[in-house]
């Protein structure tokens, strides 16, 4: 009895395995189908040459112009957009010709050791000329390395057949002799900033004794000259006052000489007044 109940038992299991293997086998696996990844784009900042680069050149605005192009990559050497496509300052270090891409890794960034090298080439030289405090100090916030500037020279105007003034006074307490009259020139134009630096250089270090340890210096900016510009203005530094502004200031008076008289008129009125009166009474 329990080998007839055993055997039937084993009859059914195995009924059921061999339909269970036939019906797995008639069900369809769904084929796995592995995701592709899909590509995210992004817009990049380039920049084009205008003209032709070429080694030592010091980009402006002119320079360039700037492109926006969308991507598909990760990384993209032309990529400007950490330094939001502004080129303006940097040092061309190799040669990039007109329409070509302009590319950081050809580049010197302003104030770095390499752009210092490579901006003077032979026969420049740097001139540091100082800041002073409540005087010229804003220059060390508004100019940067690869800008230009402008130098001039502030000197007093000492007119024909008379001596030196002593000082000015107004000109109610006084006669025009006693009215120091001065006169701006410029010496040089766009001459390029190599480097702007607020701390001032060891007094042991210094290449100037007069400039060393001076409490009233906060800092300089280093300018390049070729070496016939640094005679010119060792000539004429101690003349008068010699001072620094940007370059491409728009005006009537950044051109050529700027006298007293035409930023005065009132002065040359009353000289000419009294000219005449003279004249007058000799006749």
């Amino acid at each position: 009895m329990n080998q007839r109940i055993l055997l039937f038992l084993s009859v059914i299991i195995i009924v059921v395995g061999v339909v269970g293997l036939i019906r797995s086998n008639d069900e369809v696996v769904p084929e796995t189908v592995p995701e592709t990844p899909q590509a995210v784009s992004k817009n990049i900042i380039i920049a084009e040459a205008v003209y032709d680069l070429l080694p030592g050149d010091i980009i402006d605005d002119n320079a360039f112009k700037i492109k926006s192009q969308l991507i598909s990559e990760d990384h993209d050497i032309r990529d400007l957009s950490a330094i939001n496509g502004n080129l303006q300052g940097y040092l061309v270090k190799n040669k990039i010709g007109r329409g070509e891409n302009i590319l950081l890794a050809a580049l010197e960034k302003p104030g770095s050791e390499g752009f210092i090298k490579r901006s003077m080439q032979l026969g420049d030289v740097p001139y540091l000329f100082p800041v002073k405090k409540n005087d010229n100090e804003y220059l060390l916030s508004a100019l940067n390395a690869g800008d230009k500037v402008a130098i001039y020279l502030r000197v007093i105007e000492i007119e024909k057949n008379k001596s030196p003034a002593a000082g000015l006074v107004l000109e109610s307490s006084a006669s025009g002799k006693d009215i120091k009259k001065y006169v701006v020139n410029r010496v040089f134009d766009n001459l390029p900033v190599i480097a702007t630096t607020e701390s001032v250089p060891d007094s042991k270090t210094s290449r100037d004794p007069l400039l060393a340890g001076n409490k009233e210096i906060v800092g300089y900016i280093t300018i390049k000259l070729s070496q016939d510009q640094l005679v010119k203005l060792k000539t004429v530094e101690n003349a008068g006052e010699l001072f620094v502004a940007p370059a491409g200031t728009e005006g009537r008076y950044v051109n050529g000489k700027v006298s007293m008289d035409d930023v005065l008129p009132q002065f040359r009125t009353v000289k000419e007044i009294r000219g005449n009166g003279k004249s007058a009474a000799k006749k």
